[in-house]
């Protein structure tokens, strides 16, 4: 009997997996605090939990970004002015604003940091959601134009600024590791625009793929959906609950360090067809794949609770004027803001790393032989 090669629908580990990690686990997660959790709980318990996730997926997510920047794409540093720009030049700029504002004692400009911190972070949050959305599709081989993604990321953007909006509306004070920072106080009308354009580019994106379906019978795929609803999960503030907004974080982590397994699982065992020895491919496979996230892992736990807390203890800058941790204020403002200019440029379709270790090769999974 004649042979064919046939596609079948692809995952980027497997389409359980794919959906837990990419959405559905926090999707299931906020419907059981809904029900079965009361938002006026303790959350000491919630609070320690989520402290203890972040050494295993949290820290990980933010600096195997750092690996990637610095490591596999290190020689475009000086080659591409995004790589320059997010490697080089912005961390220079974060530091000089640090340094300066602690030089000046000038605490308006550290909660100004906080601010720029919350911003930047909300904007990473929906580029992931973005781009995870479109992987998950392309890795099925279903491709969006360049209207019906704009489409898309407008309405995300408009759920970013619906969240940062509706935490600016008053003139509030609050605490981030000692440092005071001021709510915005934005006029109340900003959030009633912004709702509107929220629930008017949502109902763009549902007519433009049910007419998708329509027309070519694609539709995205489950895993592209689930992440796409997630975003309103965490940000529509309807749906806020306390105590489930710890996790989101921990949630969000979790989404990338998807896409990060993959891609260096897929970078290594091409780079392994190179070695003809078994035993020496399982070696480069143990040192390469597994190193670089407990590399990861160490780095970050290191660089967010041990480094800085050391510091706070043996040198600490003036206790009175910013409070006993201003070295953890200091490295946690520094990775969050640094962390959105590097994923800017190293998740971009564009780049042929991306493009061949993580669509390409997930595609290619899918292939199999049939008998007719």
């Amino acid at each position: 009997m004649p042979q064919k090669v046939q596609i079948n629908k692809a995952s980027l580990i497997s389409p359980i997996a794919d959906n837990l990690m990419i959405g559905g686990a926090s999707i299931i997660t906020f419907a059981f605090f809904w029900l079965f959790v009361d938002k006026s709980a303790n959350v000491a318990t919630i609070a320690v939990t989520a402290f203890s996730l972040s050494f295993i997926i949290n820290f990980p997510h933010f600096f195997s970004s750092y690996l990637f920047i610095y490591g596999d794409y290190k020689e475009l540093l000086f080659k591409k002015k995004s790589f320059f720009w997010a490697g080089i030049a912005a961390p220079l700029l974060i530091i000089s604003y640090l340094v300066f504002s602690v030089m000046t004692k000038n605490l308006q400009l550290l909660g100004l940091g906080v601010q720029l911190m919350f911003l930047s972070v909300g904007w990473h949050y929906v580029k992931q959601i973005f781009g995870t959305a479109i992987v998950t599709s392309a890795v099925q081989k279903c491709f969006f134009s360049h209207w019906e993604r704009a489409i898309v990321l407008l309405n995300l953007y408009a759920v970013w600024a619906m969240s940062f909006i509706s935490t600016n509306l008053q003139r509030n004070r609050s605490e981030s590791y000692g440092i005071n920072y001021f709510t915005l106080n934005l006029p109340a009308y900003f959030l009633s625009g912004i709702y509107f354009l929220v629930g008017a580019t949502l109902v763009c994106v549902l007519y433009m793929g049910i007419r998708k379906y329509i027309k070519t019978g694609v539709r995205p795929a489950n895993s592209s959906i689930i992440s796409f609803l997630t975003i309103y999960v965490w940000y529509l503030p309807v749906l806020a609950h306390p105590l489930y907004f710890y996790l989101i974080p921990f949630f969000h982590s979790l989404q990338y360090m998807l896409f990060v397994t993959v891609l260096k699982k897929n970078q290594v065992i091409d780079e392994n067809k190179r070695l003809s020895n078994e035993a020496d491919k399982r070696s480069a496979f143990v040192v390469r794949y597994w190193g670089f996230l407990v590399l990861a892992a160490i780095i970050g736990a290191a660089s967010f609770e041990w480094i800085p807390a050391m510091l706070d203890k043996l040198f600490p800058l003036d206790a009175n004027v910013f409070g006993p941790t201003l070295w953890v204020f200091a490295f946690n403002i520094f990775i969050n803001v640094h962390h959105y200019f590097i994923d800017n440029v190293i998740w971009r379709g564009d780049n042929d790393f991306l493009k061949n270790y993580l669509v390409k090769a997930s595609q290619m999974k899918a292939l199999h032989v049939q008998y007719e």
